[in-house]
């Protein structure tokens, strides 16, 4: 059992440290933030951050731009994901792969909403299980989800498709041939039917913007610069409630032959929250407008986080009692076969309350 007492001393003693030396860090990131916002170190300040962080941004570094929700029709098909890993408490090898998702059409004659749940089965037999290739296999689950159709009766001409979290975290994806020709094959289907594709990172840790400044205080100003903060805790001193800072692009394909990923930064009341999209949307500026105003209405209908995301996520979660029925179906079925599984003891003695 946690010893809290221990616990709650030790953080009166941690945090206050931590609270100063972040409030210091962002004190240093302001006042290089402004000397960055008079435009004197603007040229060669992108030629470093090019060369050695392989990132660009459009326009000028400190520009504001307000933000406001899309009050037009629109439909937004959100996608999340969960898994239930292999237990080999439970003597099983096979695992389940939930993709959730939640389509609401915004129209004004009548407006609709609907729910899909899409598990998946699988078998593995190797004698270990990697969380991270797992991971990496949902993952293209729910890109493979975002190019399905899921109602072919709509007829309007925006549909944001809205994924929770990084559009392309592909670690683990690029190791593997097979998940990696997937995800190449999704993305050019995106770029082939120009489709709204939109990754919603909550409270970005990132260092994007920290690698900025470092580099502008050692190589351009000749100062030390030893902080750490991430996109979100920049974020909160450089930009005000309803804005977007300017829009930023990846010089290198996001994966090898693949299309590359542009972002922004937003800030919603007290939250951080980056962007992610396919580079293309960037060729029609009115039109990523337009799209940046729904993800904010979104935000809005959602008080802080998109009410579709948030509906998916309901829809994907995998809760204790799924986890069992899962584990109990198992064994039922082996059973009609003439097989068995057997729980370890280590794992019957952790479902039971012991005194």
């Amino acid at each position: 059992m946690l010893n809290r007492v221990r616990v709650y001393g030790e953080l009166v003693k941690a945090i206050p440290q931590w609270h100063q030396g972040t409030c210091s860090a962002q004190e240093h990131a302001l006042l290089l933030w402004s000397v960055l916002s008079k435009g004197e170190y603007t040229l060669a300040l992108r030629s470093l951050v090019e060369s050695r962080l392989g990132i660009t941004w459009e326009g000028e570094l400190t520009q504001l731009t307000s933000l406001i929700p899309s009050n037009h029709p629109y439909r937004v098909v959100a996608i999340d994901g969960s898994h239930c890993m292999p237990d080999h408490h439970e003597g099983s090898r096979a695992y389940l792969i939930n993709i959730g998702v939640c389509a609401i059409t915004y129209a004004e004659d009548a407006s609709s909403v609907q729910f899909f749940s899409e598990p998946s089965i699988y078998c593995t037999d190797e004698g270990s299980h990697s969380e991270s290739k797992i991971q990496a296999q949902r993952t293209c689950a729910e890109l493979q989800a975002g190019i399905q159709d899921w109602d072919s009766t709509y007829t309007g001409d925006m549909i944001v498709t809205l994924y929770d979290g990084p559009l392309l975290p592909v670690a683990d994806i690029t190791r593997n041939a097979d998940l990696f020709s997937m995800v190449v094959s999704v993305m050019n289907c995106w770029q082939e039917r120009q489709s709204v594709v939109i990754g919603y990172v909550s409270m970005p840790q990132s260092e994007y913007l920290m690698q900025l400044l470092h580099l502008a205080s050692y190589e351009l100003l000749h100062e030390p610069c030893e902080w750490f903060l991430s996109d979100s805790q920049i974020g909160e001193i450089v930009i005000p409630h309803g804005n977007r800072l300017g829009l930023w692009r990846a010089l290198r394909p996001t994966i090898p032959d693949g299309i590359r990923i542009a972002w922004t930064y937003v800030r919603y009341g007290a939250e951080i929250i980056r962007l992610e999209f396919p580079e293309y949307l960037l060729n029609d500026r009115g039109r990523l407008e337009y799209v940046l105003g729904i993800v904010v209405d979104q935000v809005q209908k959602g008080a802080g986080y998109p009410i579709a995301l948030a509906e998916a996520h309901l829809q994907a979660v995998i809760a204790e009692p799924d986890r069992q029925f899962f584990y109990d179906c198992i064994a039922q079925i082996l059973g009609y076969h003439g097989g068995a599984m057997h729980r370890s003891y280590k794992g019957a003695r952790k479902r039971q309350i012991m005194i």
